[in-house]
């Protein structure tokens, strides 16, 4: 039989390749207890969160707190949105957003879509002030990083975030600045812009899954 060390291992690889699965699930392919599986999960979470200027904690990488509530809608569909969120730590609204996915046979653990289509989901893609609230202390994190601070692209990044911070505080001026018969060009340059944001997101997430892949793997593969 394996040892408990060894089967530890297998389950990090397990919840970094796979964290939509359940606890259960994993656990039995690690042979571990669920409540072992569970308590790992917690860590890995607590461990990817800080704490805002609010006093709340919040996830570094959003797409955490939304595999976790998938993976509890998942095991109790029944779950309210409340509970749920007081469980995970996260808002109602991000839970009733897995939940609305889960439904249409959507990734829940995917970024909002920007969609191209004229004035759609507008109400829907706005942030509401604890989004606000979390971004602003993003930035101000990133703007805190000598290594970005330093590099050309570093400081591209956090101009461009703090930017859109600025943008997002004058959101109806920033609309209201455009000419008229600049408003179609505008529109579609500001979705194209989100676009070309969503892609850079993207990279990164990629990048952050190979370095969780390459971490967890490399113990196992020792045994």
């Amino acid at each position: 039989m394996l040892s408990i060390e060894t089967r530890k291992d297998i389950a990090r690889r397990l919840l970094a390749e796979h964290p939509t699965w359940s606890s259960r699930r994993i656990a039995l392919e690690a042979q571990l207890a669920p409540r072992t599986v569970e308590k790992m999960r917690d860590r890995a979470v607590d461990q990817s969160r800080r704490e805002s200027a609010n006093g709340r904690m919040r996830p570094l990488d959003p797409t955490i707190g939304r595999r976790r509530a998938l993976n509890l809608l998942t095991e109790d569909p029944e779950i309210s949105l409340r509970e749920a969120a007081r469980r995970l730590g996260i808002s109602p609204n991000t839970v009733g957003e897995v939940r609305k996915r889960l439904r249409r046979g959507e990734d829940a653990t995917a970024p909002q879509l920007v969609t191209d289509h004229p004035g759609a989901g507008a109400d829907a893609a706005k942030m509401n002030p604890a989004d606000i609230a979390e971004f602003r202390d993003l930035v101000r994190l990133l703007r805190g990083d000598p290594i970005l601070r330093h590099t050309d692209a570093g400081r591209l990044l956090i101009s461009l975030l703090a930017r859109t911070v600025a943008v997002g505080e004058h959101r109806a001026d920033v609309a209201n600045a455009l000419p008229d018969y600049f408003l179609d060009f505008g529109a579609r340059a500001v979705r194209l812009a989100a676009r070309e944001l969503m892609a850079v997101a993207a990279e990164i997430d990629e990048r952050a899954r190979r370095m969780a892949d390459s971490r967890y793997r490399s113990p196992a593969a020792g045994q």
